[in-house]
């Protein structure tokens, strides 16, 4: 108790060796200096300990020093004893135990633990009648306080609650620089900033309204870190800005998930094309599309009635949402509950559109019916085992049943007068009994044959269809699609007490992989697989036999497409096939696993494929990461797991180029996590686009794996081709070209920020080390002079470029940061998308949220007129670009009503233009086309009013 113990390392041994043990204090050790701050060997060493003792030592004799005259002018590589000369303005004699305190790295700043439990910030070194800036954020007083290595953030721990505190520093502005901005804004109405009300701020913590904390004056701009600035220099940087009340709401939603159970797809009577997307149902009426907005999730499921005039939605939010449709208006018709939390995985009408069934997304997998008419809830039951794949109506008389089918199972379920019936098995009878709908249960399998059973039941059941019309003959027929390209035929007798369902038929290898969708035509039957191939039978041949009388390779007919990427391998997984016998087609709607709905129309006679289009497509992967614009024209790139970048035009809502890194660069694989336009401006202007207006653009490409590809556009090709590859030891989180294209910043998983120089070699010429961990956001000056970058976790530095350190080994050189970032106020920037910055102090609801500033992202338009921020919510915002705190009234902000997005927005940019704004849902893998319009447009305004006037949201989700 009260020693200290002095080890010493050896670089031979690479250990430790004990060289000594001093002994003096009376109380248990809290603090210990040492000095020489330049990192040699230490002379001296301080101590304090829980008694308010402070001792030195020579550590040459191991001695203590009883004088402390000889050291006063020693310094010190740190100052955590608080009885020390530098820290006697905190006065310890107030406090009950020593106080915590710490200095920040550049010896300018010293934060300590107050009486009270707030944290004090003071000038270094802290003296007599030193004034403070203080936050009260506990009742206990800090047990100990550290800044950390670059000086930014200080942490401080409490001992009895068990909590670290953590603070961000900021530098308020001069009297005389907060009189000038309020006068211009007086005067001129003008967007203009003020500083932060304190030097310490902790997060979510409220800051004293006492801003007259530091004393800062005319003469004390030195000590304020406003070294030789003139705030007469502000005047030419004012920007006098009417601010106009600015809008969004969503034009055009592309990508479908396309791996749920079912098929999301379908046609309507108007024969419009109807799928779900994020949050939201699409109709899709020529090259306009209908929002059926009103879910709180991603919309799971979606069904269609028999007449194709009632849609069904579900999502898999909390409320478990259910909502029927009229097709024709886009009006919600009935809205359902179920009784478990969470939505529906599957919902199907039955044949008379009385009733609706969904299949529950909880572990019960529970089946609910619904009475239309009624829109009440008429039944309810735990369903099979394992999970449903599939379900259809098969209609027996005037009783319906239901026939579900998934993992190694398929079910049958009876609807009569709001009731259910149940059916179990005994060797291979059926037993009927009717049950109200509080008393049923759970439904056992089928009983194929004995000769088939342990085939059939081995294998996933992907899909099941009704095969013969209702009534006729005294048979009802349904057929299931296996796992291995097989179909099974069922029988049901009746006439009988009993029942007798069986599998009368397996009819093997149809397809090379799993039947997905089994649809029955009034004269064909049609099914569809992993293969890419749909086919049409003779229902009837699967009495006997089967009979194909058509094949329809979708892999071959889409090579031909605009856009459609080369070598592309088709998985279909969903279909809807109508026949309109006034023009004599066959339409075949289609949705891969690729996220894709193919629209395919063939001759009714022989089966001949007429036109081929893509309704909509997106990411084959499990998210979209990466978001770049055109400089000069309205089209945007993206990218995401699956290693492909795609290029759309927003005049046509279409992807006119998509090609894989594999292609660009033959044995590169990976994730693409950033995109970033390097336009060629030189004779370009903006005008309608075509191809070849970007012919030898170029794309920098950041890959999780560490590559940096750069690709350029062939406009003859239609494809982008390789111009030169650079390997990072580290994941790459951000690029971005300089406005001259000179350059191109590339920000690493590690923290460290390369400059790479675009002659056609692409060499690595430059370093920026300072960040702590990836960094969130990249944005080049106009006059490509400084760089400011942020990271995940709060962290905004602003580099000259200018400035560059001795030239280390490789040729590559250290360029340095700028310590005094309130020389850059009046500096234009090119890009603007990081939350934190002057520009963004009015969201400090969300920049002080320094844990969570990787949930945010953020772009400005090229008009420096407007701002949008989107959030782990999915929600998508424009706030008028600056937003300086205290100046602009809350009214000026204006956010979607609900959002669209069912997870966290990966990016979000305006276009060239301005008229837009394009957004990325990241793992709900759509992307969505925003429309940028002055509040007060009459333009569909009251059909779809998409945006409020609202106060800063709060996040519901506390930080940990």
């Amino acid at each position: 108790r009260g020693s200290i113990l002095l080890f010493e390392w050896s670089f031979e041994t690479e250990r430790f060796t004990k060289r000594s043990k001093l002994r003096g204090h009376s109380g248990i050790l809290l603090n210990i200096d040492f000095s020489s701050a330049d990192m040699s060997e230490p002379s001296y060493m301080r101590s304090n300990c829980t008694r308010f003792e402070l001792r030195h030592w020579d550590l040459r004799s191991f001695l203590e020093v009883r004088s402390a005259a000889p050291l006063r002018e020693e310094v010190w590589s740190s100052s955590s004893c608080s009885l020390s000369w530098s820290a006697t303005g905190i006065h310890p004699e107030l406090y009950e135990v020593v106080p915590a305190v710490d200095a920040s790295p550049d010896n300018k700043l010293l934060v300590a633990s107050g009486p009270g439990g707030e944290i004090q910030l003071y000038r270094f070194p802290c003296l007599q009648h030193s004034k403070c800036s203080s936050v009260k954020c506990s009742n206990e007083i800090a047990s100990c306080i550290r800044f950390a290595a670059h000086g930014q953030f200080a942490l401080a721990s409490f001992r009895n609650s068990r909590t670290i505190a953590r603070f961000r520093k900021v530098v308020p502005v001069p009297a005389e620089l907060e009189c000038f901005l309020m006068q211009q804004h007086e005067s001129k109405g003008s967007s203009v900033l003020l500083g932060d009300p304190g030097d310490v701020e902790e997060v979510g913590a409220e800051l004293p309204e006492d801003r007259n904390v530091t004393g800062l004056t005319s003469k004390s701009f030195n000590s304020s870190g406003f070294d030789d600035f003139d705030p007469s220099e502000l005047q030419k940087a004012a920007r006098i800005t009417e601010l106009k009340r600015k809008g969004i709401r969503p034009l055009h939603v592309l990508g479908v998930k396309g791996r749920r159970k079912g098929n999301s797809a379908h046609v309507t009577s108007a024969g419009e094309v109807f799928y779900s997307s994020a949050n939201v149902g699409v109709i899709q009426r020529s090259k306009k599309q209908l929002l059926l907005n009103g879910h709180e999730g991603q919309v799971e499921a979606a069904a269609v009635s028999a007449d194709r005039k009632l849609l069904a939605t579900s999502d898999d939010s909390r409320t478990g949402k259910v909502l029927v449709w009229e097709a024709a208006s886009a009006m919600v018709k009935a809205e359902l509950k179920a009784e478990h939390d969470g939505g529906c995985s599957l919902l199907a009408f039955c044949p008379q559109s009385k009733y609706l069934v969904g299949i529950g997304t909880d572990l019960d997998r529970s089946i609910f019916i619904w009475d239309l008419q009624s829109k009440s809830l008429a039944a309810a039951s735990p369903g099979p085992p394992t999970s449903i794949l599939s379900m259809t109506w098969l209609a027996d008389g005037d009783v319906p049943f239901l026939i579900t089918a998934g993992d190694k199972h398929v079910s049958c379920w009876a609807v009569q007068d709001n009731s259910l019936s149940r059916e179990e098995r005994v060797h291979s009878v059926l037993n009927r009994t009717i049950l109200q709908p509080s008393t049923m249960r759970q439904r056992l399998s089928l009983v194929p044959s004995r000769s088939l059973w342990k085939e059939v039941t081995r294998q996933m059941v992907f899909s099941v269809c009704l095969l013969e019309p209702t009534g006729q003959d005294k048979f009802n027929n349904w057929i299931t699609g296996l796992q291995d390209g097989g179909v099974c035929r069922w029988e049901r007798r009746r006439g009988r007490e009993h029942g007798d369902s069986c599998v009368r038929r397996y009819f093997r290898n149809l397809h090379d992989g799993p039947v997905t969708q089994l649809v029955k035509l009034k004269q064909h039957l049609a099914s569809c697989s992993w293969d890419g191939k749909v086919k049409l039978y003779e229902p009837s041949s699967f009495l006997k036999d089967y009979s194909v009388v058509k094949e329809i390779n979708v892999n071959g007919i889409m090579q031909g497409v605009k856009g459609y990427r080369l070598g592309t391998y088709v998985k279909l997984i969903g279909m809807d096939v109508v026949v309109n016998a006034e023009l004599k087609v066959i339409r075949f709607l289609l949705k891969t696993h690729a996220n894709e709905v193919l629209d395919l129309s063939a001759d009714q006679s022989s089966f001949e494929v007429q036109s081929k289009v893509t309704v909509t497509e997106g990411h084959s992967s499990s998210s979209i990461l990466a978001l770049s614009t055109h400089s000069c024209f309205d089209v945007f790139a993206t990218g995401g797991d699956d290693g492909v970048i795609k290029l759309w035009d927003i005049g046509t809502r279409q992807c006119f180029c998509a090609t894989s890194v594999r292609m660009v660069e033959e044995g590169l694989d990976g994730a693409i996590t950033s995109l970033c336009w390097r336009g060629s401006l030189a004779g370009k202007r903006q005008a309608d686009f075509s191809i070849s207006n970007i012919q030898g653009d170029e794309v920098a490409v950041g890959m999780r794996t560490g590559s940096l590809l750069i690709a350029r556009f062939d406009s003859e090709l239609v494809q982008l081709t390789r111009v030169a590859h650079v390997k990072f030891d580290s994941a790459i989180s951000a690029v971005k070209f300089d406005p001259s294209g000179t350059y191109v910043a590339v920000g690493l998983q590690d923290g460290s920020i390369r400059l790479v120089l675009s002659d056609g070699k692409y060499p690595v010429v430059g370093q920026c080390d300072g960040h702590t961990c990836a960094a969130a956001s990249i944005d080049w000056s106009e006059d490509g002079e400084y760089l400011a970058t942020s990271s995940q976790t709060g962290e905004l530095f602003f580099w000259d470029m200018r400035l560059r350190s001795s030239r280390p080994t490789g040729g590559v050189q250290q360029f340095r940061h700028v310590d005094i970032p309130i020389k850059l106020y009046s500096k234009r920037w090119a890009s603007f998308t990081s939350l934190l910055g002057w520009p963004m102090a009015g969201l400090s609801h969300l920049a002080g949220r320094v844990t969570s500033v990787d949930r945010y992202v953020i772009d400005r338009d090229k008009a420096l007129a407007l701002v949008a921020v989107s959030d782990k919510s999915g929600r998508v915002s424009v706030y008028p670009y600056p937003y300086p705190e205290d100046i602009l009234s809350s009214a000026n902000s204006y956010e979607v009503l609900e959002a669209l997005h069912s997870s966290p927005v990966t990016a979000v940019r305006f276009t060239n233009s301005g008229r837009y704004l394009v957004s990325v849902g990241g793992d709900d893998l759509s992307i969505m086309i925003w429309q940028v319009m002055d509040i007060g447009e009459d333009e569909d305004s009251s059909k779809q009013p998409q945006f409020k006037s609202s106060s800063h949201p709060e996040d519901e989700e506390d930080d940990l």
